[in-house]
């Protein structure tokens, strides 16, 4: 009985506690997720840009996504390659984004003798932490955005857990009758009837 007891009160604190942990993360990776989806704000390099020229072999490729990673693989760069920040110029040369959460560098392919241009800046603490989503995601770069990936897959763990807890102690005190079950369990299965429906459908 006493082992129940403490086992309750364990799950109790974890539920306070844990929830008071991941407070923050759940809002920084909230609105960090928004902003990715949706660009409401654009952030302006913190300092001046640092511009450097360097001649790779640009491959001879029909597509643009294609060709932004050689780049990048050629200079020996992280970070993504946001679609909505390239474009070419009225002289037909060609510019592209390379971004990661700190630094953020305009390529120019200049087209004279496989010579690009790169104009290389740092950016604002802020923007660092508006570009945690895209760590979360997978973005392949420098060591800290791998240890971000790990500390974000525990927080998420930890978070289902904290939500499986909620659920179950709310259903406990909430629910006493069958009928109470049937309907919050036809609720629950919205969603997975959703699931079922896109998967018959592809």
């Amino acid at each position: 009985m006493r082992g129940t007891v403490n086992t309750n009160t364990f799950l109790r604190k974890l539920h306070v506690y844990g929830g008071l942990f991941l407070s923050f993360y759940v809002i920084i990776l909230g609105i960090s997720s928004l902003q990715f989806q949706h660009h409401f704000l654009e952030f302006q390099p913190g300092s001046k840009s640092v511009s450097w020229e360097q001649h790779i072999q640009i491959p001879e490729v029909e597509d643009n996504n294609e060709l932004k990673s050689a780049i990048r693989d050629s200079l020996d760069l992280n970070g993504y390659l946001p679609w909505w920040r390239e474009y070419t110029d009225s002289l037909g040369i060609y510019h592209f984004l390379i971004s990661r959460p700190g630094k953020q560098y305009w390529v120019t392919v200049t087209g004279e003798d496989d010579l690009i241009r790169i104009d290389e800046s740092r950016m604002s603490i802020m923007s660092v932490v508006f570009a945690l989503h895209p760590l979360t995601a997978g973005f392949e770069g420098p060591g800290f955005a791998k240890i971000w990936r790990i500390i974000s897959e525990i927080m998420s763990i930890l978070l289902l857990v904290i939500i499986v807890l909620t659920l179950q102690m709310w259903l406990a005190k909430s629910f006493t009758k069958a009928w109470s079950w049937v309907i919050v369990g036809s609720v629950a299965s919205f969603s997975i009837l959703l699931i079922i429906l896109v998967w018959l459908v592809g």
